[in-house]
């Protein structure tokens, strides 16, 4: 999945306007005025943002509004736009059925979901928009736009790191973590792309650690210290996914 980067916006608490909303909420609401399938996986669950300026009241503005819109969720975000046909009666998707979708394309043709202008993308195709039309009429193909971290530059995901394997979740600018050195566990900070964090370790003390992404979002580079010394010990972590 590919579409540009765009750089997270980062919320703390006690600067949260009033105005901040529930994204699966807002997704929601925004997509049942204008006609348009809005989902978000899970692994934006929980999430909560400033809303675009301008509220979406025409579906033609769709993609300017995603936009913006993932520019102000905390931690980063990116959205992909998928043509499927409606789902059967009495099924409801979420984005996570959705993105196992995607990721199945993905996983057979490479890179899906990018808006390239005056095509389709349709089966990890891009079809002009003309000839386009005719198959999304013969299969009643709609519009899907899912928001997701995966394929951002993120730390969310499983790592392949120093001390084994590295799973991370971002919960606004809050990081948890697990990894299987003695049932070590994090919990940190995201400020751009820097983490900063405590571990612990089932019979340790714990201590203090950064990271640090990559340009590309596919490693991190680090240190990590014990009790209140300084992190000055490497750790590093190649994505697994």
């Amino acid at each position: 999945m590919m579409l540009p980067l765009v750089p997270p916006i980062v919320i703390t608490q006690e600067q949260a306007p009033a105005s901040v909303r529930a994204l699966e909420t807002l997704l929601r609401e925004v997509g049942e005025r204008v006609g348009v399938r809005l989902l978000a996986d899970s692994t934006l669950a929980g999430a909560r943002i400033v809303p675009p300026r301008q509220p979406l009241n025409d579906a033609s503005r769709v993609e300017d509004w995603l936009n913006e819109l993932v520019r102000n969720i905390p931690g980063g975000a990116n959205w992909i736009k998928l043509w499927l046909p409606p789902p059967p009666r009495g099924k409801h998707w979420s984005g996570d059925d959705v993105v196992k979708y995607a990721l199945s394309l993905a996983q057979l043709y490479g890179k899906v979901g990018a808006v390239q202008e005056g095509k389709s993308e349709i089966l990890a195709t891009q079809l002009p928009d003309g000839p386009a039309q005719s198959v999304k009429d013969a299969l009643k193909l709609q519009p899907v736009y899912l928001l997701t971290r995966r394929g951002t530059r993120t730390f969310a995901g499983k790592w392949s790191a120093t001390f084994g394997e590295l799973t991370l979740d971002i919960h606004g600018n809050r990081v948890t973590g697990t990894y299987p050195s003695s049932e070590g566990v994090i919990e940190g900070t995201l400020i751009g792309d820097r983490l900063t964090f405590t571990w612990t370790e089932h019979g340790a003390s714990g201590g203090q650690g950064w990271f640090v992404l990559s340009d590309d979002g596919e490693s991190f580079t680090g240190k990590w210290g014990s009790g209140s010394e300084e992190p000055n010990k490497e750790w590093t972590g190649k994505r697994v996914y």
